[in-house]
């Protein structure tokens, strides 16, 4: 499980080197848009979460890490949900259809990791209870 752990933890680095410019420069206009602010505290649940669970060797802290792909996921969601509602109504994407593609394919990475952080938590929450008794 550890080493899963230490799999999603570097995945997450590679996704925020995506995640982080794109989305800020998509935002560059609107840096306090409550939107933007909630990417940033995605970014720093997320980094947060790689750092706890790195330095947590040779222990398991997937909690942080879960805790900040759930709040990406959420985010993707309502990202992804209000691009579909903007085109069902006739209206146009900034960016066109890589837009809507980007965001789905967030809402999809997040939604994986999010599943894997939680086999982690409660993996790790099992452990715990063995290691207890």
């Amino acid at each position: 499980m550890r080493r899963i752990e230490t799999v999603l933890a570097w995945a997450t680095i590679g996704v925020l080197a995506i995640y982080g410019p794109v989305e800020t420069i998509y935002s560059r206009h609107e840096l306090w848009s409550p939107y933007y602010i909630i990417d940033v505290i995605a970014f720093g649940l997320l980094i947060l979460g790689v750092v706890r669970s790195l330095r947590a060797r040779p222990r398991s802290a997937p909690a942080l890490l879960t805790a900040g792909w759930a709040w990406a996921a959420a985010n993707f969601w309502r990202a992804a949900f209000d691009r579909i509602g903007t085109l069902q109504r006739g209206g146009r994407l900034s960016l066109g259809s890589i837009e809507l593609q980007f965001v789905c394919t967030e809402l999809v990475v997040a939604l994986l990791c999010l599943a894997v952080g939680i086999l982690l938590v409660l993996r790790t929450a099992e452990s715990s209870v063995v290691r207890s008794r």
